[in-house]
């Protein structure tokens, strides 16, 4: 029969008596030397202040120098106003009709045309009466612009 190990507690550290702090001797500390705060004035016009704290925070300042105050601007006279001559009418172009509700929209307008400018800007075929005059009237434009390629 084996005889259990004798059980070993282990004596917790008493706190050591630490050296105490000298205190602080009753001379007289040094404080630093106390420098007045400069007050700027604020040269703005009332107009130029803002509550925005970034108000010409991002543009382009100039190098820093002794402001100048702008002067005023003179009114200048103003001169008299010449008479316009009145500008001539302009013939106005012709307003081609416009195709009654129960004729063909793309009336006057030659196939070849009205296949070429599908082809050219892939238009479908209109489905409604409305996509119909409306594409007929794109095409005339197209037609009246010259025919141009997209």
């Amino acid at each position: 029969v084996t005889q259990p190990e004798a059980i070993v507690e282990k004596e917790e550290s008493l706190p050591q008596k630490e050296e105490s702090v000298p205190l602080p001797s009753s001379e007289p500390v040094p404080l630093p030397k106390v420098e007045e705060p400069k007050i700027e004035l604020d040269e703005r016009k009332e107009s130029e202040k803002t509550d925005d704290a970034f108000a010409g925070a991002f543009s382009v300042m100039s190098p820093e120098s002794e402001v100048q105050p702008e002067p005023e601007p003179e009114p200048e006279p103003e001169p008299e106003p010449e008479p316009e001559p009145e500008p001539e009418p302009e013939p106005e172009p012709e307003p081609e009709p416009e195709p009654e509700d129960d004729a063909d929209p793309f009336e006057g307008i030659e196939t070849d045309d009205i296949n070429n400018y599908a082809d050219l800007y892939d238009v479908p075929p209109p489905e409604t009466d409305n996509e119909a005059k409306k594409l007929a009237n794109q095409i005339r434009k197209w037609i009246q612009d010259g025919r141009p390629k997209p």
